[in-house]
């Protein structure tokens, strides 16, 4: 098992890492088992930026783990890093709102008709 699968199998919440380091590019891609599949345009859009696999990051009992094509330097690093956690907030903060709503829609209703 490579650290990529190992990774993927350990991680709570999986995201991949799409960059052209030349032209410091990059994207968080989610790899979760509930993930859909990228349209062609999206694909296409990708190619066009010259964007590739550059690694991977999860949260593995609670702390962020990362697998990274090479090693980049701090800069790259900072840059992934910030990247994911704005995609892990945007998904907690999804995932709060979707579990307030449901405790929400569980009270009793106290009105009386």
């Amino acid at each position: 098992m490579n650290k990529f699968e190992k990774l993927e199998a350990e991680a709570d919440f999986h995201v991949g890492f799409l960059g052209n380091v030349a032209s410091g590019d990059y994207e968080v891609v989610d790899l979760g088992p509930t993930s859909s599949q990228p349209t062609e345009e999206v694909l296409r859009n990708r190619r066009e930026r010259g964007l590739y696999f550059i690694g991977s990051a999860g949260m593995v009992q609670g702390c962020p783990q990362t697998a990274l094509e090479e090693p980049y330097g701090p800069e790259v690093t900072e840059i992934l890093a910030k990247a994911y956690v704005k995609h892990l907030e945007a998904a907690l903060r999804e995932n709060i709102e979707v579990l307030s709503l449901t405790a929400l829609h569980g009270l009793p209703d106290s009105r009386t008709n």
